[in-house]
Formats: structure tokens, sequence, C-alpha cells
């Protein structure tokens, strides 16, 4: 069966890769996974990225190359503009922003740059082209309306792709993390909001592309967006060179609602001013200002609730308030966010609007509070204790760059680890990534208090992810050697009463000492 002259498994494999989707085997790997230098795995399977980087300042060219090359496109193909007006942009915002169209087929850009003097290579590590091991070369963009992404020095660093048709998967399609695009370090729209948000002194993040254009089409300039993926720690820093004063504006449904949530408890570490706007009747930024325009959308901005008022009411409508046993969880699931918040003014109110909100006596909450501050010693040691583990070092790799899950969960199941704690947590990581690749549903989905303070403590604390890759491939094989290393103690001891399995327990032993001895080669 064939596909566009490839076969079913090669568009298959194609097709994984483009959306960024590792191809699960039958059955989990007894090796450690080894991700090279660019974060791609040595399974043949996988993309293949070359070894020798070529210099940034190349890379900005070939990304302008294609800035130019899919913008030119659109003269070619009227539904790409037909596309851009009918979401109710200008002419001359298209032409602003450069938007783009990648045309159907298999090799149109690789054909352009080949007449350029561009390598092939050169455009697989730019993101813009996909390598299989069979030497084939294709487009990663295809058939999809472009919006170039440019770093605060207005240089051209990724993309983002958006499939034309109802049938297009993924919907959208970002560039891969290349030496200049990381997308947890980008806000698309940053380069030409940044004086903006100086001058106001504050900034509007909303979702998507789209929501950003109509934005500033409508004469709101200081407004940025995340790309639909989750806030990180390393855009709060970016966020607070710029303003301390942050207005979320997310989409009415549920997933707006919880994304909200998420950037809250990123955020509050950082002393930043949220507010949050979730727009009525379910609309996005586009659809509101298209709608009702700039004076409605900046009337409600001026409204929008303070971060603690939100938080608050939407632990309420998750928790309930309704009993005494009902409002002890909604305390417990917001005492980790005040703790983490820096400004003892600010953590002060907001225990006020606690009390407030739930009726209770703020002295009483108060006395919740400062217990768990007089037993700060034991929640720093146990996290201290825990955040110096290895284990404790793999899950905060996992909660600041989630797209790590997918190809660690195939070497690292929740039975791995030897601690029961790093079983339960690691086990609702995996069921929060299956729901929700961006960990948005994390924090409701931990119930029990001790987790919940860990887990914002790994969040507030950081993570350099600079090498990540790396690290990920070397915690995963000190993560499998303890494993084993463990469970052939565990058998050698149950050798001395199990007297009768002495056969079957030597021969694992033996499995498991050759596995360690691998291991301990690599």
């Amino acid at each position: 069966m064939e596909h566009d002259g490839l076969s079913f498994s090669e568009a298959l494999h194609t097709l994984a890769d483009e959306a960024g989707v590792r191809l699960e085997q039958s059955h989990l790997e007894t090796t450690a996974y080894y991700p090279d230098s660019a974060g791609n795995s040595s399974d043949d399977s996988s993309e293949t990225t070359p070894k020798t980087y070529i210099p940034k300042n190349e890379m900005f060219k070939i990304n302008e190359m294609a800035v130019d090359y899919y913008y030119r496109q659109t003269r070619s193909y009227p539904l790409a503009i037909e596309y851009f007006l009918g979401r109710g942009l200008t002419r001359e915002i298209i032409k602003e922003f450069r938007l783009g169209y990648a045309p159907p087929g298999w090799t149109g850009l690789l054909s352009h740059a080949k007449k350029n003097g561009i390598a092939e290579s050169s455009l697989v590590q730019c993101g813009l082209a996909i390598s299989r091991p069979e030497n084939k070369l294709y487009d990663r963009f295809r058939d999809r309306i472009m919006f170039p992404i440019f770093d605060t020095s207005k240089r051209p660093i990724g993309f983002g792709g958006r499939g034309l048709t109802k049938e297009a998967e993924p919907k959208y399609l970002n560039s891969p993390e290349t030496l200049l695009y990381q997308k947890n370090k980008t806000f698309y729209g940053l380069h030409v909001a940044q004086y903006n948000i100086k001058q106001t002194k504050s900034v509007i993040i909303v979702e998507g592309y789209m929501d950003f254009m109509a934005l500033y089409q409508a004469g709101i300039k200081n407004a940025i967006a995340t790309s639909g993926t989750a806030l990180t720690d390393m855009q709060a820093r970016i966020l607070q060179r710029f303003t301390s004063v942050v207005y979320l504006v997310f989409d009415g449904d549920s997933a707006g609602i919880n994304a909200a949530q998420r950037a809250i408890f990123v955020l509050a570490p950082y002393n930043i001013d949220m507010r949050v706007l979730i727009l009525p009747d379910d609309e996005d930024p586009d659809s509101f200002v298209r709608k009702y325009g700039k004076e409605k959308f900046m009337e409600l901005l001026d409204h929008a609730m303070p971060f603690t008022k939100f938080i608050i009411e939407k632990a309420i409508s998750d928790k309930g308030a309704d009993s005494p046993q009902k409002k002890s969880a909604t305390i417990d699931y917001l005492v980790p966010l005040a703790q983490s918040i820096t400004d003892s003014i600010v953590r002060q109110d907001f225990i006020k609007q606690m009390s407030e909100h739930l009726n209770i006596n703020e002295k009483t909450i108060l006395n919740r509070f400062k217990h768990q501050e007089t037993s700060k010693d034991k929640t720093n040691y146990t996290y201290n204790d825990y955040g110096g583990t290895i284990e404790g070092k793999f899950m905060r790799m996992l909660l600041f760059n989630p797209s790590t899950i997918k190809d660690a969960k195939q070497y690292i199941i929740p039975e791995t680890f030897t601690d029961l704690f790093s079983t339960n947590l690691y086990s609702i990581i995996l069921k929060c990534h299956d729901a929700n690749p961006e960990l948005n549903n994390l924090i409701d989905a931990i119930s029990d208090p001790e987790q919940k303070r860990i887990v914002s403590h790994l969040l507030a604390t950081g993570y350099n992810e600079d090498n990540i890759h790396e690290d990920l491939r070397y915690t995963i094989l000190r993560l499998q050697k303890k494993f084993l290393k463990n469970r052939i103690r565990r058998n050698r001891i149950k050798m001395k009463t199990d007297t009768e399995n002495i056969p079957v327990l030597m021969e694992l032993i033996k499995e498991d000492s050759t596995q360690l001895k691998e291991l301990e080669t690599q």
C-alpha cells in the first residue's frame, strides 16, 4: 500500500514525525533511552538529524529564505489569502507578519532551497524538512497556513502551521526544537509587542496565533501568545524582564479555564500581578474582538478578576465548600499556592480572601497555614531530600518539559521506581499526560497535600533545560540501574526463605545481573 509515493510504513512514520509523536513499540524496551544532543532517539524509526550543527547565523538565513518562500506562495494559492481575509485579517497585517502558505506536495521547499544552494541536511536542522533512514527527505509543512515566529530581534526562528482542511492532523503543527527555537522560551508576537508592553507596563497573554492577530489588528498591541502551549517557568522569567502586570485572557471553555489555573501556579512565585479574564459564551479573543470590537474587549479587561479571587472561586467550584471536609480540602489545595507567593502582603491578603470566601475565621486558616509553616523544616527537608534524588530530578524534567514524557514512559514505568511516593506521583503524571499533553490538569489531579507541596516546590525551583535531553538519557539510565540493583537485592533476600524456588530466583538474578552489566558499560 502506498500513499503519495510512500509505503504505508513510511507514510505512517512521516506523519508521526510531523506531529511530534513517537510510534510505540510492542513492549517496553529494557535498554536505556539515548537521545542525541538534538533530542532525537537512537531508535531507527526516529527522525535523523546531522550531528554537526550549522552556525546560528546560517540558520537565520535559511529561515528567512523559508519565510519569503511561504509568503510568495500565497500569490499562487488564492485559498490561503481567502482564509486570512475570511478570518478578518487585512492585507496589511498579512504583509506585516509575512503570513504565508506551505503548498501541498512533498518537496516544494526542498526544491526551492536546492536552487538557492542550501543543503538538505541544513533544512533538517532548521526543522523545515524531515529525514528518514532511507535517505528520503520531505517538507515538514505541507498544505498549511504559515505563521513565522520571530525572536525579540525580529529574526525568524521557527514556524507555526495550521491545516487548511478539517481533516488536517494535527490542526496546528509547530517547528520542532532547534538551536534557534525552544517553545518553552518563546512567545508569539513578542518581537512587535515588547515596546508596547514596556510602555503600558502590562502584557495580555492569549493562547493562539489568531487571538494575537485579532488583538493586534484592533490596536491592542501589548498582547502576546503562548501558541497553544502551557506557560513555563522560563517564560515567566522572560515576562519579569518586561512587566510585573499580566492579564491572562483565555477561551471561555474548560480548557481555557484550566490553562489559566495552571498559569497562576507557574507565575505566582515571580511576584507577578495577575488578572484573569475568561471570555463569556465560550468566545475566544479572536472571535470576541471581531464580534464586539476593541472598546468592549478593553471594558472587560478593565474588570478582569484578580488571580487570588479567580483561583479561590475555582477551587471552591472544584472542591466544594458546603461541608467542613470540603472546605478543608479547598484550603489544602490553596495553601501550596499561598506558600509560593513571595510577597508577604500579597500572601496575607490571599489568606484573608480565603477566609471571606469560605466563611471561616481568618485565624483558623492562619493556624492551618502556620501549622504548615511550623513544619516547614520537615517540609523543606522532605523536598530537599526528594528534590536531590535521581527520582526528584526525573520528575522535575517531566514537569518542565512535558514533551519528554512520551519518550520517558517507554523506558520508565511506575513500577521502575523503588519508592512508593515516586511510583504514585509518576502514575498521576502519566495519567494527566494522556488526558492533556501539557499537564494543565496536574495540580487538580493531585489530592495528597505532601505530593502537591513537593510538585509546587519543583515548579517554583525551575530547571536548566539547556541539556535536558542529555540529562534525560543519563537519568533514565540511572533509574534503570537502581531498579535492577534493588530487584537483585530483593531476590537474594528471598532466597533465604523461599528455598523451593532458589533455581528460579537464581535465574532471575542472573538475567538482571546481565542487564545491569550491559547498562554499566553504557
